[in-house]
């Protein structure tokens, strides 16, 4: 093997690598953001809950 073949290969193998870091990472990355996304809904759910609770013991005292 001479030295434009084994620079290639490691070239080769080097991209493949990253590749690999980068699928992980973007999985990883997607993985966080449903969480994160996950718990928006929970926390949007909880105060909408919440307001509407507020606004009936607002009416009840009210009236």
């Amino acid at each position: 093997m001479n030295q434009k073949e084994y620079n290639q290969k490691r070239h080769d193998e080097a991209r493949k690598e990253y590749n690999a870091g980068v699928k992980q990472s973007e999985k990883q990355e997607a993985k966080a953001k449903a969480e994160v996304e996950g718990f928006y809904e929970v926390e949007t759910e909880y105060g909408a809950k919440r307001g509407a609770r507020q606004f009936v013991d607002f009416l009840e005292e009210t009236f």
